[in-house]
């Protein structure tokens, strides 16, 4: 295939461009270590900011996917909150052709929000699908991927192009979506997941990524749950152990950080797993990675779980939900964020997103009535973090989040 059909004319004048960068991008790739040589969920920043309705002042919104009363099917939807008091208000819930049932990956792109929907809550089951919503309005527009050519269990979705002069030459103007099992829910290999790539407008993948091609990497079965670009240029994704088995099960400790070459769409290195975190010794491990996201130093924030296992010790302090933080370039963890102390209401999280002033904002989901519907922001150097969005203020299940500025396909937050 000719190459240039991977890449869409816009990203063709940006690659132009590239070598007026080239600088600029080589000491980002030296600061970030890595200069390459060759390129169904379980509950457990564009380029503007907004404009308040009739407000001359410029008023900024983190986008929150609100996966609602459980008990009812018409409460899902896409909130807005903003950032300057805290409010909470209804951005979308569209009706045609189909309601939200299960938000689980937002990002804005090319002046709308895309919205990845679980629909594996319909009656038998049912494919699921990516929502064009209109970025001002937020209403519906269109299909970017229909649930007729959409993964059976969509989760999380990051765009690889774009018109950005650092952006690295082997990424192609695709969008990629984790797909965490192909359909029913065993732990047979016939019934793993994929990651999908497909085309800038959508339609049928183009592909699935290969993460069998190297299996002295990574033997085991694949379950992704999380998908984002590094400063590196590479495709990172986090992947649990099978969900078809009950918390008690010790398989719901597995974890996977996993990184691909969007050049080779194959697996290129395993990051990190449960038992090489384990190894550090550190109190605590990796467990059930979904939501990931880099910081502006290039280290890569992840959402992990409690040892939920009949064999975890319950005087264990250190067995709390909490958010790891990874070095990817030695493969290590250096640090994490507990989101709750033993003895006190549990708190966890599937998803995590970079704003303002490098603050970390986690929704927080779960079964926890005294937890859940919180939206935390943290200070990741102080690891101090507050309840931004208080429980029973507006959101109810909160997941996947996003800012206008988020960059689409690293996440990261883009000052203006």
């Amino acid at each position: 295939m000719n190459s240039d059909l991977l890449f869409h004319s816009r990203t063709r004048h940006w690659l132009r461009r590239f070598a007026h960068a080239r600088t600029f991008a080589i000491a980002a790739a030296m600061a970030f270590g890595t200069l390459a040589a060759a390129p169904a969920a379980m509950a457990d920043d564009a380029t503007s900011r907004d404009t308040g309705n009739g407000d001359s002042r410029r008023t900024e919104y983190i986008y929150v996917g609100d996966n609602g009363d459980p008990s009812d099917s018409t409460d899902d939807a896409i909130k807005r909150v903003n950032l300057a008091d805290g409010t909470v208000s209804v951005f979308s819930r569209p009706d045609s052709p189909a309601a939200f049932l299960g938000i689980n990956g937002l990002i804005f792109n090319h002046g709308e929000l895309l919205a990845v929907n679980q629909n594996n809550s319909l009656p038998g089951g049912g494919n699921g699908s990516v929502f064009r919503l209109n970025g001002g309005s937020g209403a519906f527009t269109d299909y970017l991927i229909e649930p007729l050519n959409a993964p059976y269990a969509p989760q999380g979705i990051v765009f690889g192009g774009g018109n950005r002069d650092w952006r690295h030459p082997w990424q192609p103007d695709h969008y990629y979506i984790a797909n965490i099992l192909k359909s029913g829910e065993t732990c047979e290999k016939v019934d793993e997941g994929d990651v999908f790539e497909y085309g800038e407008w959508g339609g049928r993948p183009i592909r699935v990524l290969n993460h069998g091609n190297k299996p002295a990497l990574f033997n085991a079965n694949f379950y992704p749950r999380g998908v984002v670009f590094g400063p590196d240029g590479m495709l990172y994704v986090s992947a649990r152990g099978c969900p078809a088995v009950p918390s008690t099960d010790p398989r719901t400790l597995l974890a996977y950080i996993l990184r691909f070459d969007p050049q080779t769409h194959a697996l290129d290195a395993v990051i990190v797993t449960n038992e090489t975190v384990n190894a550090q010794h550190l109190g605590y491990s990796l467990h059930r990675p979904e939501g990931l996201v880099f910081d502006d130093q290039g280290y890569l924030w992840v959402t992990s779980f409690i040892d939920g296992t009949a064999a975890a010790n319950p005087n264990d302090r250190n067995n709390v939900d909490r958010i790891i933080k990874i070095d990817v370039r030695s493969r290590k963890v250096i640090d994490s964020i507990p989101l709750w102390k033993a003895g006190k209401d549990r708190a966890s999280a599937q998803a995590l997103i970079f704003g303002p002033g490098g603050k970390l904002y986690i929704p927080i989901s779960g079964n926890t009535p005294d937890t859940a519907g919180e939206l935390r922001r943290c200070d990741t150097r102080t690891k101090q973090c507050e309840a931004f969005v208080k429980v029973g203020k507006g959101l109810v299940a909160p997941w996947f989040a996003i800012f206008k500025n988020s960059d689409p396909a690293t996440l990261r937050y883009v000052p203006h």
